[in-house]
């Protein structure tokens, strides 16, 4: 299953990880969390959601950002997939990506856009927490950089 960010914008749920504020591993447009894993709904809301190229393209943002931080508990390489225009422009020199090794379908996806947007995987690494998290131990901080 490779889910595209195929619309310009849209509501979708955001489904709620936790009634708690602030909480994490929440999911949005999508039914599973950062692993892949299908997620209970106890919680969620309709929320407007627009691809990067959409808002830079529509005058949201005014110009191509150097750096772009993706951490989105599950759907950086849906995130990926709305942002291509952006990401291969000549002004974006630098992606960084939490990615969970064991939700193969997103590590596979990550890799394969960032590699095609012209970008090499220069550092992989663990936050303190999840470095010592047997819950977290496959998600990494990935830093991309255009050569």
């Amino acid at each position: 299953m490779i889910l595209k960010w195929e619309f310009i914008h849209k509501n979708f749920n955001l489904i709620y990880g936790s009634s708690v504020e602030g909480g994490a591993l929440s999911a949005f447009g999508v039914d599973f969390g950062y692993d892949g894993n299908k997620l209970n709904v106890d919680l969620s809301a309709k929320v407007l959601g627009m691809s990067l190229d959409f808002m830079k393209e529509n005058g949201f943002i005014d110009s191509i950002p150097n750096l772009v931080k993706i951490d989105v508990d599950g759907i950086e390489h849906i995130i990926l997939s709305g942002a291509r225009n952006t990401l291969t422009h000549k002004d974006c020199k630098s992606v960084l990506i939490e990615v969970n090794d064991d939700f193969s379908e997103q590590s596979f996806e990550v890799d394969k856009l960032l590699t095609e947007y012209g970008f090499i995987l220069r550092d992989k690494k663990h936050g303190d927490f999840l470095e010592k998290s047997e819950k977290f131990s496959s998600t990494y901080n990935q830093i991309w950089v255009k050569p």
